[in-house]
């Protein structure tokens, strides 16, 4: 796949895996049409209307279209059910290829992305134009009782600023900020101590926690106090933005899902399924 054919690649990517309803039109990097709504959680009933009304803005029909990008979670199961479902009908419907894509991971980009725009608003911000420090970014999603689903990624100071660059490829960008640990579900106490041990033994470490960090906050802060500028705490919502551009990485590198077995990724199982799990080995031990 040439960079010329990527950059005039169209994509209609969505995520429903938080509060937020998130909707873009990317071509090449950049994003030609976004909503992000989070005023009522309602996400079956918006999601078309929200698509329909993008596309018929941008004036991008069936034939323009050249693939589905989807966040599939983890977060909440009714909502990435609604997203994958939404993508696997519209891919079929218009045989059109499907790439799903860590919700987890776009949620870091996200975040990462506005810490790299503020530090180059801050041009006199030495920790940023001239450390070469390493920074790991933690996105996290509320799973209460203290647990947050959570992945972990790293980068290069110095490689920020391709997270800005909408002429960078899109494959570029996402290296900019690469996997270390898979989509999980943790008690945060547990990250917490992990980033800890993490910053005394790297002194030129630093951490992004990024996403739904409010409900976390008496330990962030406890983190910021002991470590000061080392702990980045960035809130912020899902941009279904970078949800196509880790769709559009992944055609570049020729990957998609089939669309009749793209499943959700739902990290933990739900309550009933373990209970059913449970009995099910009570009567199989009988």
């Amino acid at each position: 796949m040439s960079y010329e054919t990527e950059q005039h690649r169209r994509l209609l990517a969505f995520d429903t895996s938080t509060a937020t309803l998130a909707v873009a039109l990317v071509q090449g990097g950049e994003v030609k049409q976004c909503t992000h709504d989070n005023a009522e959680r309602n996400h079956s009933i918006k999601l078309v209307p929200a698509m329909h009304d993008m596309l018929q803005t941008e004036q991008w029909g069936e034939a323009q279209l050249d693939g589905i990008a989807v966040g599939m979670g983890p977060g909440s199961y009714t909502g990435v059910r609604i997203a994958v479902t939404a993508a696997k009908t519209i891919a079929w419907a218009w045989n059109k290829p499907v790439i799903g894509v860590s919700s987890l991971r776009a949620l870091a980009l996200t975040g990462t992305a506005l810490y790299a725009a503020s530090a180059k608003d801050r041009c006199v911000d030495a920790d940023y134009s001239d450390k070469q420090g390493n920074f790991t970014v933690y996105p996290l999603m509320n799973a209460r009782r203290g647990q947050v689903y959570t992945a972990s990624f790293t980068g290069f100071h110095a490689e920020l600023n391709t997270l800005l660059d909408h002429a960078s490829q899109a494959c570029s960008r996402e290296q900019a900020c690469k996997v270390e640990q898979e989509d999980s579900i943790r008690m945060f106490v547990d990250v917490a101590r992990e980033v800890e041990q993490l910053l005394l033994a790297e002194s030129n470490q630093n951490v992004l926690f990024v996403g739904e960090t409010i409900q976390q906050q008496d330990i962030l802060d406890e983190l910021s106090i002991k470590f000061g500028a080392r702990i980045q705490v960035i809130p912020c919502e899902m941009d279904a933005g970078w949800i196509g551009v880790l769709g559009q990485a992944a055609l570049t590198r020729g990957e998609q899902s089939d669309v009749h077995r793209l499943e959700p990724n739902y990290t933990q199982v739900t309550e009933a399924e373990a209970k059913l799990n449970a009995h099910n080995a009570q009567q199989a031990n009988n």
